[in-house]
């Protein structure tokens, strides 16, 4: 990460999460030798406070992920509702009419992924489809969207139907690359025994025309920071809410967030 911009802020980096795949088992970090442990309002999930030495420099963290076959407690499923996951009275009314809820829950899902691709064509555009909105909005037509904007309706229209879903944000590396400069999400959904992963965003932006399940439809290589949507962690400066979290954050005196600059790469021992 970028150094701030404020001499007095600190770095809250997320330190992994297990999702079945793949579990974080180290971390080590470059310019931040004082640090402090924080743990979230969900999952008991864990963050660093990370104070630089050098606050002129960037900070180097290094993750170490290990093969997972850990299978995800009861407590992983449970809704969260803000405003993020919660859906409108419109959107619950269009998913009620449109889902066949006697259907089994895997068909429901491949329902409502359908549903999404009516909405949604894959882009970034200004700003998110819920800019503003308390609740998630239904969508008239079909609009532009990127990762967060598909599985932010995605997870409210699921959660909608009472089926057990969760928004995973992490880090995507394409198949023949190493780096990445951005975020990257998807969604896991729960079916009786069994988790199921959709990345609809990554089927509509590489042109993956066979629509299936599955955690990575377009190759390459993903790790999950964090679950859950509006993770609240208490820090130095005050409480701060991170709508999806997996790139590390500026917190300033007085409890706003600074973004700034990221390079994710991947170096195989």
């Amino acid at each position: 990460m970028q150094p701030s911009s404020n001499p007095d802020a600190t770095l809250l980096a997320p330190t992994g999460f297990d999702d079945g795949h793949e579990r974080p088992c180290a971390l080590e970090l470059e310019n931040g030798a004082s640090r402090v442990e924080r743990r979230a309002d969900f999952l008991g999930q864990t963050a660093l406070e990370v104070w630089p030495d050098r606050h002129d420099e960037p900070v180097t963290i290094r993750y170490r992920f290990e093969p997972s076959s850990a299978v995800l407690s009861d407590q992983v499923w449970q809704p969260r509702r803000n405003r993020y996951t919660q859906a409108s009275d419109a959107l619950v009314g269009e998913v009620r009419e449109t889902i066949d809820t006697a259907l089994p829950v895997h068909e429901q899902i491949r329902q409502l992924i359908d549903r999404a691709e009516t909405h949604f064509s894959y882009g970034h555009g200004d700003g998110r489809f819920n800019d503003g909105e308390e609740t998630v909005p239904t969508v008239c037509g079909t609009t532009r969207g990127s990762c967060v904007d598909i599985n932010t309706w995605l997870l409210a229209a699921a959660g909608a139907l009472d089926i057990p879903v969760q928004y995973v944000a992490g880090y995507w590396f394409h198949p023949q690359k190493t780096v990445t400069y951005d975020m990257h999400c998807w969604l896991m959904f729960r079916a009786g025994e069994e988790t199921i992963c959709w990345d609809l965003a990554h089927h509509l932006k590489w042109g993956v025309e066979e629509r299936q399940p599955g955690r990575n439809p377009a190759g390459g290589r993903r790790v999950a920071m964090t679950v859950g949507r509006g993770l609240r962690f208490a820090a130095s400066h005050g409480e701060v809410a991170i709508s999806h979290f997996s790139e590390p954050v500026w917190l300033l005196p007085g409890g706003t967030v600074e973004d700034s600059e990221l390079v994710a790469r991947i170096h195989e021992s």
